[in-house]
Protein backbone atom coordinates (compact mmCIF):
# COMPACT_ATOMS: atom_id res chain seq x y z
CA UNK A 1 0.00 0.00 0.00
CA UNK A 2 1.10 3.77 -0.90
CA UNK A 3 3.10 5.77 1.51
CA UNK A 4 0.59 8.78 2.91
CA UNK A 5 3.20 10.88 3.08
CA UNK A 6 2.41 13.03 -0.75
CA UNK A 7 4.31 15.93 -2.26
CA UNK A 8 3.72 19.68 -1.29
CA UNK A 9 1.82 18.14 1.76
CA UNK A 10 2.35 18.94 5.40
CA UNK A 11 3.15 15.86 7.63
CA UNK A 12 2.48 16.76 12.19
CA UNK A 13 5.16 15.07 13.80
CA UNK A 14 5.33 15.52 17.44
CA UNK A 15 3.62 18.97 17.32
CA UNK A 16 6.12 20.01 14.39
CA UNK A 17 4.78 20.59 11.03
CA UNK A 18 7.02 19.45 7.92
CA UNK A 19 6.09 20.33 4.06
CA UNK A 20 6.95 17.56 2.00
CA UNK A 21 9.22 19.52 -0.76
CA UNK A 22 7.60 19.03 -4.69
CA UNK A 23 9.51 17.95 -7.59
CA UNK A 24 11.15 20.67 -9.26
CA UNK A 25 12.70 22.15 -5.71
CA UNK A 26 14.22 18.93 -4.71
CA UNK A 27 14.77 14.36 -5.40
CA UNK A 28 10.98 13.47 -4.26
CA UNK A 29 11.82 10.64 -2.12
CA UNK A 30 8.00 9.99 -0.34
CA UNK A 31 7.18 9.93 -4.09
CA UNK A 32 9.81 6.89 -5.16
CA UNK A 33 8.73 5.26 -2.00
CA UNK A 34 4.91 5.28 -3.15
CA UNK A 35 5.77 3.77 -6.39
CA UNK A 36 7.34 1.28 -4.47
CA UNK A 37 5.45 0.46 -2.17
CA UNK A 38 2.20 0.20 -4.97
CA UNK A 39 4.52 -1.99 -7.38
CA UNK A 40 4.87 -5.59 -7.96
CA UNK A 41 7.47 -6.56 -8.34
CA UNK A 42 9.28 -4.07 -6.24
CA UNK A 43 12.45 -4.51 -8.22
CA UNK A 44 10.81 -2.59 -11.27
CA UNK A 45 10.97 0.34 -9.20
CA UNK A 46 13.57 -0.18 -6.61
CA UNK A 47 17.38 -1.28 -6.16
CA UNK A 48 17.37 -3.31 -3.41
CA UNK A 49 20.69 -3.62 -1.34
CA UNK A 50 20.64 -6.62 0.98
CA UNK A 51 22.33 -5.99 4.56
CA UNK A 52 23.49 -8.56 7.02
CA UNK A 53 25.51 -6.26 9.71
CA UNK A 54 24.48 -3.35 11.02
CA UNK A 55 25.32 -0.66 8.91
CA UNK A 56 25.14 3.79 8.53
CA UNK A 57 22.84 4.26 5.89
CA UNK A 58 23.88 7.78 3.82
CA UNK A 59 22.05 9.36 0.19
CA UNK A 60 23.32 6.77 -1.72
CA UNK A 61 20.58 4.35 0.15
CA UNK A 62 18.03 7.48 -1.61
CA UNK A 63 14.95 5.28 -3.05
CA UNK A 64 16.11 2.37 -2.41
CA UNK A 65 14.93 -0.98 -0.49
CA UNK A 66 17.06 -2.72 2.12
CA UNK A 67 16.76 -6.19 3.04
CA UNK A 68 18.16 -7.25 6.22
CA UNK A 69 19.07 -11.01 5.97
CA UNK A 70 19.86 -10.75 9.89
CA UNK A 71 19.70 -8.73 12.86
CA UNK A 72 20.52 -5.61 12.41
CA UNK A 73 20.58 -1.70 13.56
CA UNK A 74 20.73 0.60 10.71
CA UNK A 75 21.84 4.32 11.98
CA UNK A 76 21.10 7.48 9.83
CA UNK A 77 23.02 10.66 10.06
CA UNK A 78 22.39 13.98 8.40
CA UNK A 79 20.60 13.36 5.12
CA UNK A 80 19.71 15.32 2.06
CA UNK A 81 15.86 16.86 2.34
CA UNK A 82 13.40 14.89 0.62
CA UNK A 83 15.47 11.46 1.10
CA UNK A 84 13.54 8.15 1.36
CA UNK A 85 14.52 4.65 2.18
CA UNK A 86 12.13 1.80 2.91
CA UNK A 87 13.39 -1.25 5.07
CA UNK A 88 12.15 -4.77 5.31
CA UNK A 89 13.71 -8.19 7.02
CA UNK A 90 13.50 -11.37 6.29
CA UNK A 91 10.84 -13.39 8.16
CA UNK A 92 12.13 -13.72 12.45
CA UNK A 93 14.82 -10.65 11.84
CA UNK A 94 14.25 -7.19 12.95
CA UNK A 95 15.67 -4.02 12.28
CA UNK A 96 16.83 -1.35 15.05
CA UNK A 97 17.04 2.28 13.90
CA UNK A 98 18.89 4.83 15.47
CA UNK A 99 19.13 8.51 14.74
CA UNK A 100 15.13 8.57 13.82
CA UNK A 101 12.30 10.82 15.03
CA UNK A 102 9.78 8.44 15.63
CA UNK A 103 6.21 9.10 14.69
CA UNK A 104 3.85 6.46 17.13
CA UNK A 105 6.69 6.67 20.01
CA UNK A 106 7.12 3.06 20.23
CA UNK A 107 9.80 0.98 19.44
CA UNK A 108 12.30 0.80 17.00
CA UNK A 109 12.81 -2.72 16.31
CA UNK A 110 10.04 -3.64 13.50
CA UNK A 111 10.10 -6.25 10.41
CA UNK A 112 8.52 -3.06 7.72
CA UNK A 113 9.22 0.52 8.12
CA UNK A 114 10.01 3.83 6.40
CA UNK A 115 12.99 6.47 7.19
CA UNK A 116 12.35 9.98 5.06
CA UNK A 117 14.22 12.45 5.91
CA UNK A 118 12.28 16.11 6.25
CA UNK A 119 13.71 19.68 6.91
CA UNK A 120 17.10 17.91 8.70
CA UNK A 121 14.92 15.10 10.82
CA UNK A 122 14.76 11.89 10.03
CA UNK A 123 11.32 10.45 10.13
CA UNK A 124 10.31 6.67 10.96
CA UNK A 125 6.99 5.77 9.92
CA UNK A 126 5.56 2.28 9.93
CA UNK A 127 4.28 1.11 6.38
CA UNK A 128 0.93 0.28 6.60
CA UNK A 129 0.06 -3.75 7.03
CA UNK A 130 3.75 -4.69 7.94
CA UNK A 131 3.87 -7.28 10.75
CA UNK A 132 5.61 -6.06 13.05
CA UNK A 133 6.52 -8.49 15.81
CA UNK A 134 8.27 -6.52 18.81
CA UNK A 135 6.20 -4.69 21.19
CA UNK A 136 4.23 -2.06 20.22
CA UNK A 137 3.95 -0.67 16.81
CA UNK A 138 1.58 -3.32 15.43
CA UNK A 139 -0.13 -3.08 11.89
CA UNK A 140 -3.35 -0.54 11.71
CA UNK A 141 -6.35 -2.95 12.44
CA UNK A 142 -5.47 -5.29 14.48
CA UNK A 143 -6.78 -6.64 17.27
CA UNK A 144 -5.73 -5.36 20.52
CA UNK A 145 -4.02 -7.27 23.27
CA UNK A 146 -5.80 -10.28 24.97
CA UNK A 147 -6.29 -10.00 28.79
CA UNK A 148 -4.10 -12.42 30.48
CA UNK A 149 -6.37 -13.68 33.80
CA UNK A 150 -3.21 -15.62 35.72
CA UNK A 151 -0.22 -12.50 35.28
CA UNK A 152 2.04 -14.36 37.59
CA UNK A 153 1.84 -17.12 35.38
CA UNK A 154 2.67 -20.93 35.81
CA UNK A 155 2.52 -23.89 33.30
CA UNK A 156 -0.91 -22.79 32.26
CA UNK A 157 -1.28 -19.13 31.30
CA UNK A 158 -4.92 -18.01 30.47
CA UNK A 159 -6.53 -15.35 28.68
CA UNK A 160 -9.54 -14.02 27.49
CA UNK A 161 -9.88 -12.11 24.41
CA UNK A 162 -9.24 -8.29 24.38
CA UNK A 163 -11.83 -7.59 21.42
CA UNK A 164 -11.62 -7.59 17.72
CA UNK A 165 -9.93 -4.90 15.50
CA UNK A 166 -10.58 -2.43 13.10
CA UNK A 167 -9.50 -5.04 9.98
CA UNK A 168 -12.04 -7.72 11.06
CA UNK A 169 -12.66 -10.58 13.48
CA UNK A 170 -9.56 -12.57 15.16
CA UNK A 171 -8.56 -15.40 13.46
CA UNK A 172 -6.25 -17.18 15.85
CA UNK A 173 -4.38 -16.35 18.99
CA UNK A 174 -0.25 -16.50 19.05
CA UNK A 175 1.78 -16.61 21.99
CA UNK A 176 6.03 -16.37 22.63
CA UNK A 177 7.76 -17.24 25.53
CA UNK A 178 11.48 -15.84 26.42
CA UNK A 179 13.79 -17.42 27.29
CA UNK A 180 13.29 -19.71 24.18
CA UNK A 181 14.62 -22.94 25.87
CA UNK A 182 11.07 -23.76 26.61
CA UNK A 183 8.18 -23.93 24.06
CA UNK A 184 4.36 -22.75 24.10
CA UNK A 185 1.21 -24.52 22.62
CA UNK A 186 -1.86 -22.10 22.28
CA UNK A 187 -5.39 -23.81 22.76
CA UNK A 188 -7.42 -21.57 20.79
CA UNK A 189 -10.99 -23.01 22.21
CA UNK A 190 -10.15 -22.86 25.76
CA UNK A 191 -7.88 -19.81 25.47
CA UNK A 192 -4.94 -21.13 27.44
CA UNK A 193 -1.36 -21.17 26.80
CA UNK A 194 0.36 -24.39 27.84
CA UNK A 195 4.44 -24.02 28.97
CA UNK A 196 6.39 -26.92 28.49
CA UNK A 197 10.50 -27.59 28.59
CA UNK A 198 11.15 -25.05 31.63
CA UNK A 199 14.27 -24.99 33.42
CA UNK A 200 13.79 -24.50 37.04
CA UNK A 201 14.59 -21.58 39.21
CA UNK A 202 14.70 -19.75 35.32
CA UNK A 203 12.45 -16.59 34.87
CA UNK A 204 10.30 -16.82 31.88
CA UNK A 205 7.93 -14.03 30.19
CA UNK A 206 5.20 -15.37 27.80
CA UNK A 207 3.64 -13.07 25.29
CA UNK A 208 0.18 -13.96 23.97
CA UNK A 209 -1.48 -12.01 20.79
CA UNK A 210 -4.54 -11.98 18.68
CA UNK A 211 -3.83 -12.18 15.15
CA UNK A 212 -6.85 -11.03 12.32
CA UNK A 213 -6.25 -9.89 8.18
CA UNK A 214 -4.06 -6.69 9.13
CA UNK A 215 -1.60 -9.46 10.75
CA UNK A 216 -0.59 -9.89 14.43
CA UNK A 217 -2.22 -7.76 17.52
CA UNK A 218 -0.35 -5.94 20.73
CA UNK A 219 0.66 -8.34 22.83
CA UNK A 220 -0.05 -8.55 26.53
CA UNK A 221 2.46 -10.23 28.83
CA UNK A 222 2.72 -12.50 31.84
CA UNK A 223 4.98 -10.86 34.96
CA UNK A 224 8.06 -13.08 35.25
CA UNK A 225 7.56 -16.36 36.52
CA UNK A 226 9.51 -19.58 37.44
CA UNK A 227 7.91 -22.86 36.97
CA UNK A 228 9.44 -24.84 39.91
CA UNK A 229 8.47 -28.29 40.92
CA UNK A 230 10.08 -31.34 42.39
CA UNK A 231 10.96 -34.33 40.11
CA UNK A 232 12.39 -37.85 40.59
CA UNK A 233 12.35 -41.48 39.27
CA UNK A 234 11.66 -44.78 40.45
CA UNK A 235 8.74 -47.32 40.67
CA UNK A 236 5.68 -47.33 38.19
CA UNK A 237 5.14 -43.46 37.11
CA UNK A 238 1.54 -42.26 36.27
CA UNK A 239 0.79 -38.64 35.68
CA UNK A 240 -2.45 -37.54 37.54
CA UNK A 241 -4.60 -34.61 36.11
CA UNK A 242 -6.58 -32.53 38.26
CA UNK A 243 -5.35 -35.05 41.02
CA UNK A 244 -6.46 -31.93 43.46
CA UNK A 245 -8.73 -28.94 41.60
CA UNK A 246 -6.52 -27.83 38.47
CA UNK A 247 -3.26 -29.48 39.65
CA UNK A 248 -1.33 -31.93 37.74
CA UNK A 249 0.65 -34.42 39.60
CA UNK A 250 3.47 -37.05 39.52
CA UNK A 251 2.71 -40.46 41.36
CA UNK A 252 5.10 -43.28 42.07
CA UNK A 253 4.00 -46.75 43.43
CA UNK A 254 6.56 -49.26 44.48
CA UNK A 255 5.32 -53.09 45.25
CA UNK A 256 9.04 -54.42 45.39
CA UNK A 257 11.98 -53.03 46.90
CA UNK A 258 13.42 -50.03 44.62
CA UNK A 259 15.47 -46.75 45.24
CA UNK A 260 13.52 -43.34 44.70
CA UNK A 261 15.60 -41.08 43.32
CA UNK A 262 14.71 -36.98 43.44
CA UNK A 263 16.51 -34.52 41.61
CA UNK A 264 14.69 -31.41 42.43
CA UNK A 265 12.56 -30.70 45.99
CA UNK A 266 11.71 -27.52 46.04
CA UNK A 267 8.56 -28.52 47.29
CA UNK A 268 6.85 -31.02 49.79
CA UNK A 269 6.23 -34.76 48.95
CA UNK A 270 3.17 -36.57 50.13
CA UNK A 271 4.32 -40.49 50.85
CA UNK A 272 2.00 -43.96 51.95
CA UNK A 273 3.87 -46.64 53.71
CA UNK A 274 1.86 -50.08 53.68
CA UNK A 275 3.32 -53.10 55.70
CA UNK A 276 2.45 -56.24 53.92
CA UNK A 277 -0.78 -58.19 54.86
CA UNK A 278 -0.83 -61.32 56.78
CA UNK A 279 -1.67 -64.69 55.35
CA UNK A 280 -4.63 -66.54 56.07
CA UNK A 281 -5.08 -69.06 58.72
CA UNK A 282 -5.04 -72.71 57.70
CA UNK A 283 -8.67 -75.20 57.93
CA UNK A 284 -8.76 -77.14 59.94
CA UNK A 285 -9.31 -80.21 57.93
CA UNK A 286 -12.80 -80.62 58.18
CA UNK A 287 -14.49 -78.08 55.84
CA UNK A 288 -13.82 -75.33 58.23
CA UNK A 289 -12.68 -72.42 57.41
CA UNK A 290 -10.03 -70.39 59.04
CA UNK A 291 -9.77 -66.62 59.69
CA UNK A 292 -7.77 -64.00 57.19
CA UNK A 293 -4.96 -62.78 57.84
CA UNK A 294 -4.48 -59.18 59.31
CA UNK A 295 -3.44 -56.14 56.98
CA UNK A 296 -0.27 -54.63 57.31
CA UNK A 297 0.24 -51.32 59.32
CA UNK A 298 -0.48 -47.94 57.47
CA UNK A 299 1.34 -44.34 58.01
CA UNK A 300 1.31 -41.25 55.82
CA UNK A 301 3.01 -38.29 55.84
CA UNK A 302 1.34 -35.16 53.35
CA UNK A 303 4.38 -32.73 54.09
CA UNK A 304 7.27 -34.91 53.73
CA UNK A 305 11.07 -33.14 53.09
CA UNK A 306 13.20 -34.76 50.99
CA UNK A 307 16.27 -34.25 50.06
CA UNK A 308 17.92 -34.55 46.37
CA UNK A 309 19.27 -38.27 45.81
CA UNK A 310 18.85 -42.08 45.66
CA UNK A 311 16.23 -42.78 49.08
CA UNK A 312 16.15 -46.62 49.37
CA UNK A 313 12.97 -48.45 49.92
CA UNK A 314 11.33 -52.01 51.19
CA UNK A 315 8.17 -53.17 50.50
CA UNK A 316 6.92 -55.96 52.51
CA UNK A 317 5.89 -59.17 50.85
CA UNK A 318 2.31 -60.32 51.93
CA UNK A 319 2.56 -63.61 54.30
CA UNK A 320 2.32 -67.07 52.76
CA UNK A 321 -0.46 -69.14 53.93
CA UNK A 322 -0.54 -69.15 57.64
CA UNK A 323 2.27 -66.49 58.22
CA UNK A 324 2.64 -63.39 58.68
CA UNK A 325 3.22 -60.04 56.03
CA UNK A 326 6.64 -58.48 56.18
CA UNK A 327 7.86 -54.74 57.12
CA UNK A 328 8.06 -51.46 54.70
CA UNK A 329 9.84 -48.45 55.31
CA UNK A 330 11.18 -45.54 53.35
CA UNK A 331 12.84 -42.29 54.44
CA UNK A 332 11.28 -40.36 57.25
CA UNK A 333 8.13 -42.79 58.09
CA UNK A 334 8.09 -45.28 60.97
CA UNK A 335 8.55 -49.09 59.67
CA UNK A 336 5.36 -50.75 58.94
CA UNK A 337 4.91 -53.91 60.05
CA UNK A 338 3.18 -57.03 58.18
CA UNK A 339 0.05 -58.28 59.28
CA UNK A 340 -0.02 -61.76 61.74
CA UNK A 341 -1.48 -64.64 59.84
CA UNK A 342 -5.38 -65.88 60.83
CA UNK A 343 -5.81 -67.75 63.51
CA UNK A 344 -6.64 -71.63 62.28
CA UNK A 345 -10.14 -72.86 62.32
CA UNK A 346 -11.18 -74.31 65.77
CA UNK A 347 -14.66 -75.12 65.34
CA UNK A 348 -15.08 -72.10 67.67
CA UNK A 349 -15.56 -68.47 67.51
CA UNK A 350 -11.52 -67.05 67.92
CA UNK A 351 -9.53 -64.05 67.44
CA UNK A 352 -8.33 -63.21 63.90
CA UNK A 353 -4.77 -62.58 63.09
CA UNK A 354 -3.49 -58.67 64.33
CA UNK A 355 -3.02 -56.31 62.01
CA UNK A 356 0.77 -54.87 61.76
CA UNK A 357 -0.46 -52.03 64.25
CA UNK A 358 -0.83 -55.15 66.61
CA UNK A 359 -4.60 -54.87 66.73
CA UNK A 360 -5.91 -58.15 67.23
CA UNK A 361 -8.78 -59.02 65.16
CA UNK A 362 -12.08 -59.51 66.46
CA UNK A 363 -14.63 -62.24 66.52
CA UNK A 364 -17.02 -62.60 63.98
CA UNK A 365 -18.98 -65.54 64.45
CA UNK A 366 -19.54 -69.43 65.35
CA UNK A 367 -17.51 -72.72 63.98
CA UNK A 368 -14.36 -70.84 62.59
CA UNK A 369 -11.34 -68.31 63.39
CA UNK A 370 -12.25 -64.66 63.71
CA UNK A 371 -10.44 -62.46 60.62
CA UNK A 372 -7.30 -60.43 61.15
CA UNK A 373 -8.10 -56.85 61.83
CA UNK A 374 -7.17 -54.02 59.55
CA UNK A 375 -4.42 -51.70 59.78
CA UNK A 376 -5.00 -48.99 62.86
CA UNK A 377 -8.00 -51.23 63.27
CA UNK A 378 -8.85 -49.42 66.27
CA UNK A 379 -9.37 -46.80 63.77
CA UNK A 380 -11.10 -47.90 60.93
CA UNK A 381 -11.12 -51.92 60.75
CA UNK A 382 -11.56 -51.81 56.99
CA UNK A 383 -8.00 -49.61 57.10
CA UNK A 384 -7.02 -46.53 56.31
CA UNK A 385 -8.32 -44.28 53.25
CA UNK A 386 -6.21 -42.35 51.56
CA UNK A 387 -6.33 -40.38 47.56
CA UNK A 388 -2.69 -40.13 47.84
CA UNK A 389 -2.63 -42.44 44.20
CA UNK A 390 -5.91 -39.72 42.75
CA UNK A 391 -8.53 -42.52 43.33
CA UNK A 392 -9.89 -42.84 47.35
CA UNK A 393 -8.25 -46.47 48.33
CA UNK A 394 -8.73 -48.31 51.81
CA UNK A 395 -5.05 -49.53 52.63
CA UNK A 396 -3.95 -52.13 55.64
CA UNK A 397 -7.71 -53.65 55.57
CA UNK A 398 -8.14 -57.10 56.25
CA UNK A 399 -10.44 -58.34 58.42
CA UNK A 400 -11.81 -61.47 57.53
CA UNK A 401 -15.28 -63.54 57.80
CA UNK A 402 -15.20 -66.56 60.50
CA UNK A 403 -16.49 -70.22 60.34
CA UNK A 404 -17.75 -71.58 57.43
CA UNK A 405 -16.58 -70.28 54.13
CA UNK A 406 -16.00 -66.69 55.31
CA UNK A 407 -13.01 -64.07 53.63
CA UNK A 408 -10.91 -61.59 54.39
CA UNK A 409 -8.68 -58.60 52.86
CA UNK A 410 -8.60 -55.92 50.98
CA UNK A 411 -6.59 -53.28 49.00
CA UNK A 412 -2.87 -53.95 50.49
CA UNK A 413 -4.79 -55.67 53.25
CA UNK A 414 -4.53 -59.09 54.79
CA UNK A 415 -5.13 -62.40 53.36
CA UNK A 416 -8.11 -63.90 52.09
CA UNK A 417 -9.19 -67.31 54.38
CA UNK A 418 -7.94 -70.95 53.28
CA UNK A 419 -4.67 -70.05 53.51
CA UNK A 420 -3.86 -67.85 50.99
CA UNK A 421 -0.83 -65.51 51.12
CA UNK A 422 -1.27 -61.49 52.16
CA UNK A 423 -1.06 -58.88 50.19
CA UNK A 424 1.97 -57.17 49.38
CA UNK A 425 2.97 -53.88 50.37
CA UNK A 426 3.67 -50.32 49.15
CA UNK A 427 5.37 -47.18 49.34
CA UNK A 428 3.75 -43.86 47.40
CA UNK A 429 4.78 -41.22 46.53
CA UNK A 430 3.21 -38.18 45.08
CA UNK A 431 3.84 -34.53 43.84
CA UNK A 432 2.53 -31.72 42.15
CA UNK A 433 4.28 -31.26 38.62
CA UNK A 434 2.27 -28.22 37.43
CA UNK A 435 -1.22 -26.71 36.17
CA UNK A 436 -3.55 -29.19 34.25
CA UNK A 437 -5.53 -27.42 31.31
CA UNK A 438 -9.32 -27.01 30.55
CA UNK A 439 -9.27 -29.84 28.55
CA UNK A 440 -6.87 -31.98 30.73
CA UNK A 441 -9.10 -31.55 33.53
CA UNK A 442 -12.46 -32.02 31.07
CA UNK A 443 -10.89 -35.64 30.41
CA UNK A 444 -9.92 -36.59 33.85
CA UNK A 445 -13.43 -35.61 35.38
CA UNK A 446 -14.77 -37.87 32.92
CA UNK A 447 -12.74 -41.33 33.54
CA UNK A 448 -14.16 -40.36 37.17
CA UNK A 449 -17.49 -40.15 36.37
CA UNK A 450 -16.60 -43.80 34.38
CA UNK A 451 -15.10 -45.34 37.40
CA UNK A 452 -17.83 -44.52 39.81
CA UNK A 453 -20.38 -45.91 37.09
CA UNK A 454 -18.45 -49.02 36.73
CA UNK A 455 -16.86 -48.79 33.78
CA UNK A 456 -13.16 -49.84 34.81
CA UNK A 457 -15.09 -52.72 36.95
CA UNK A 458 -16.99 -53.77 33.67
CA UNK A 459 -13.96 -54.02 31.47
CA UNK A 460 -12.03 -56.23 34.04
CA UNK A 461 -15.44 -58.49 34.07
CA UNK A 462 -15.79 -58.44 30.34
CA UNK A 463 -12.24 -59.30 29.68
CA UNK A 464 -12.53 -62.15 32.24
CA UNK A 465 -16.25 -63.23 31.20
CA UNK A 466 -13.78 -63.11 27.25
CA UNK A 467 -11.75 -65.43 28.54
CA UNK A 468 -14.14 -67.87 30.12
CA UNK A 469 -16.04 -67.73 26.86
CA UNK A 470 -13.26 -68.20 25.24
CA UNK A 471 -12.33 -71.51 26.91
CA UNK A 472 -15.47 -72.69 26.78
CA UNK A 473 -15.85 -72.56 22.57
CA UNK A 474 -11.99 -73.86 22.66
CA UNK A 475 -13.10 -77.01 25.04
CA UNK A 476 -16.09 -77.47 22.68
CA UNK A 477 -14.17 -77.16 19.49
CA UNK A 478 -12.16 -79.76 21.11
CA UNK A 479 -15.14 -82.28 22.82
CA UNK A 480 -16.46 -81.73 18.99
CA UNK A 481 -13.56 -82.56 16.73
CA UNK A 482 -12.88 -85.53 19.03
CA UNK A 483 -16.40 -87.09 18.52
CA UNK A 484 -16.23 -86.69 14.62
CA UNK A 485 -12.59 -88.61 15.02
CA UNK A 486 -14.18 -91.11 16.73
CA UNK A 487 -17.18 -91.68 14.71
CA UNK A 488 -15.74 -91.62 11.68
CA UNK A 489 -14.72 -94.81 9.79
CA UNK A 490 -12.62 -93.51 6.97
CA UNK A 491 -10.45 -90.25 6.91
CA UNK A 492 -8.23 -88.80 4.07
CA UNK A 493 -4.80 -89.17 3.58
CA UNK A 494 -2.69 -88.02 0.90
CA UNK A 495 -6.07 -87.43 -0.82
CA UNK A 496 -6.88 -90.98 -0.24
CA UNK A 497 -9.96 -91.76 1.88
CA UNK A 498 -9.01 -94.75 3.84
CA UNK A 499 -10.18 -96.78 6.91
CA UNK A 500 -9.94 -95.72 10.00
CA UNK A 501 -8.95 -98.29 12.84
CA UNK A 502 -9.54 -97.99 16.42
CA UNK A 503 -8.40 -99.22 19.19
CA UNK A 504 -11.03 -101.42 20.99
CA UNK A 505 -11.64 -99.85 24.82
CA UNK A 506 -11.18 -102.39 27.06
Amino acid sequence: MANDIGNNKDYEVKGTTYQIPVDSETADGPKAFAEFADSIPFSEYVSIVEVSSDTTVDDTYNGKMIVATENVTLTFGTLTAGFSVAAVAEADKTIEYVGVDKVDEMTTAYEVATVVSVGGTNILNVARGGDIIIDGGVAEGTPPAPVITNPDGGSVVSFTSGGDGAAGSTLAYGATIEPQDATVEVDQDNLEVKVLGTTPFTDYVVSVYAVNMAGAGEKAKTNAFQVNYNQATGGAETIVDNYRPGEKWKVHTFTSPGTFTVRLAPKDFRVLVVGGGGGGGRTDGNGWSAGGGGGGAVHSNDTLTLTRGAHTLTVGNGGGPGGAGGTTTFQGLPACNGGVQGSNAAGTTGAGGASGNGNAGAPVGNNGAGGGAGGNYTINPNGIGSDISGIPVQYGAGRGGAGGYGSGGGSNGGANVNGNPGVTGAVIVAYQIGTSTTREIAQAQAEKEARAAGVEQGKQEGYAQAQEDLQEVVEAGRTALQAAVETRDTTIIDDKEQSVKRRRRK
